[in-house]
């Protein structure tokens, strides 16, 4: 895992400098990667651990790709809870009854938000349909006002471009396209299994689909 400090995307969603991260709690600990086709992974794309993946940080995962160009790719994991509210990790959010998600090893103590929205919202990126990316409070409070689903994430995931291309070469990941259905999914903690499954049936060797999840890497 190689550390990506300064990104564009990242360092326009979660450095919050209007939003002082606690620093008593500390962050939440971080629980314990086919060939490819084609084009590289690319932003917009699912990344779902493969049982041969035994790196802690990753396995049973599935992670969002957010960026990715010729320097490396940065993910988001989606399907990795804890029960730690977010005050814990956001000044300011006490009201806010939401817990912390594990976005990925690398810097921990950096804030990321995926919220559920067809609209266009201040402060966020689009990521997928439906889904965009950001990083403030002031960001979730208006989710939380209009109601909508969010998801605050501590730390994200990152490799370099060939570090990536390599560990789906060497058959650590399905790639698969996202949906919104994924990312905000009603049983995360099924949602590897589910994907897993699917990713490695027959017919997604033999390039097929099902239920609207297209193998991307085989």
């Amino acid at each position: 895992m190689s550390p990506r400090r300064g990104r564009a995307t990242l360092a326009a969603l979660a450095t919050l400098a209007a939003v002082s991260l606690l620093a008593t709690g500390g962050s939440p600990a971080v629980r314990a990667q086919p060939l490819a086709i084609g084009s590289a992974p690319a932003a917009g794309r699912l990344l779902v651990a493969r049982e041969t993946l035994l790196d802690p940080n990753f396995v049973h995962t599935v992670v969002l790709l957010v960026e990715a160009d010729s320097e490396g790719v940065v993910g988001l994991v989606v399907n990795r809870p804890t029960e730690m509210p977010v005050e814990r990790v956001l000044a300011g959010a006490e009201t806010i009854d939401e817990p912390v998600w594990v976005g990925g090893p690398v810097e921990p103590e950096r804030v990321s938000v995926l919220v559920r929205s067809d609209e266009a919202l201040p402060g966020t990126v689009p990521v997928i349909a439906g889904v965009r990316l950001g990083g403030t409070l002031e960001m979730i409070e208006s989710a939380v006002e209009d109601g909508l689903p969010f998801r605050v994430l501590s730390g994200y995931s990152g490799w370099s471009r060939g570090q990536l291309d390599h560990e789906i070469g060497r058959g650590s990941w399905y790639v698969l396209e996202a949906d919104e259905a994924h990312v905000f999914a009603d049983d995360p903690e099924a949602l590897w299994q589910r994907l897993s499954e699917r990713a490695s049936a027959p017919w997604a060797r033999r390039g097929g689909r099902a239920d609207g999840e297209t193998l991307v890497a085989p």
